[in-house]
């Protein structure tokens, strides 16, 4: 079960850290984003995200890559669009 505390579950990436980087910097995070979210696909056991809060952006793939969500009436999901690339 991947779960979190507080009033967010996953807000996704730090964009304010990703602007201005080098194509292989942004390679390299999309490179460990994606083998993350492989890795759960992979696991032999069903996975649970239980979402207790905001999902935002890669928060809403990181619940997307498990096999079952569950989620409270006042979850929130959302991927917003920026403009930084």
């Amino acid at each position: 079960v991947l779960s979190a505390e507080g009033n967010v579950f996953c807000s996704g990436h730090d964009l304010g850290e990703m602007v201005g980087r080098d194509e292989s910097e942004y390679r390299d995070l999309f490179g460990t984003c994606s083998r993350v979210m492989l890795a759960i696909r992979k696991l032999p056991v069903p996975v649970i995200a239980r979402v207790q809060g905001h999902a935002t952006a890669a928060g809403c793939q990181l619940v997307a890559a498990c096999d079952l969500a569950v989620s409270v009436d006042t979850a929130t999901f959302a991927t917003p669009g920026v403009k930084i690339g």
